[in-house]
């Protein structure tokens, strides 16, 4: 899938489009205090780690969520939770192994019916 700048920048991309996405809810000027607000209302903080982690170890996260081809049908704002988990240092690689299935099963249940 493409090169981890190019990860990065996609990761970056998505946290930035969720704060975006927040101001455009509201039809006049907001504060900083209310961008940040909304930005965490809508879900930014869902990538934000309990540590400062660089973007090189997001997307190592990712990749390594990824490289278990079970993973394929959740998607990427999901994943980034799971490497939220991972990078905060606090799970074991049984709790990692838990939620991954738990992402998986609810990934399954979201997927478009075919008929």
């Amino acid at each position: 899938m493409g090169t981890a700048y190019t990860k990065a920048m996609y990761i970056d991309g998505f946290r930035q489009g969720l704060s975006y996405a927040g101001m455009m809810l509201h039809h006049e000027p907001l504060t900083m205090e209310q961008i940040i607000e909304t930005s965490k209302a809508i879900g930014e903080d869902q990538t934000t780690t309990k540590k400062p982690v660089q973007r090189i170890q997001i997307v190592m996260a990712v990749d390594s969520f990824y490289s278990d081809a079970r993973n394929v049908n959740v998607s990427i704002p999901i994943a980034l939770r799971w490497a939220k988990v991972k990078l905060d240092g606090d799970a074991t690689s049984e709790d990692l192994d838990a939620f991954a299935a738990l992402l998986r099963a609810n990934a399954e249940k979201e997927k478009p019916k075919t008929t």
